[in-house]
């Protein structure tokens, strides 16, 4: 008798076994491993594609800032192949030049004037850029940026504005 009340007292004790709580530790274990790996991978791409989303981003608004800029000049000076010399509304002369991988905007105080007054990087990481004159005074820009061995190709055309 005293043997069936210590069988039916320790069945009715709440609790987990040994087992039971090494079984459960185990699954969290697995879980948490799983969810930090798929994290991990997520924030490595997120950093690798950030930096070229980063540059590409840079890229555009130095093609579109050149835009702005040509279509409200009041003449386009000179097109060569990697330099392109404008004046701009205000009657500045303004150059666009490719040195040593950075994309240059230089600002001289006159259209005659060969002596700088500014120099400003527009974009970083350029391969090359092209500028090319077509028919009625129209400009196509061809702009090649590198970023960890991978080329990125952005292009525009555009005509300046005549007043």
């Amino acid at each position: 008798m005293q043997a069936l009340l210590l069988s039916i007292k320790l069945w009715r004790e709440k609790g987990f076994t040994l087992i039971e709580l090494l079984a459960s530790l185990s699954l969290i274990s697995l879980v948490l491993l799983t969810a930090s790996t798929v994290l991990l991978t997520g924030q490595k791409a997120l950093y690798q594609n950030g930096s070229v989303l980063e540059m590409q981003q840079a890229s555009r608004s130095a093609l579109q800032f050149m835009v702005r800029e040509i279509r409200s000049a009041q003449e386009i000076v000179a097109i060569q192949p990697n330099t392109l010399t404008l004046i701009n509304h205000d009657g500045n002369k303004i150059a666009y030049r490719l040195s040593g991988g950075t994309l240059w905007r230089d600002f001289y105080l006159t259209p005659t004037s060969t002596i700088r007054s500014t120099s400003h990087p527009l974009a970083n990481q350029i391969v090359d850029i092209t500028f090319t004159a077509s028919e009625n005074r129209g400009v196509k820009i061809y702009l090649t940026v590198s970023q960890k061995n991978k080329e990125y190709y952005l292009s525009t055309f555009v005509y300046p504005r005549v007043e």
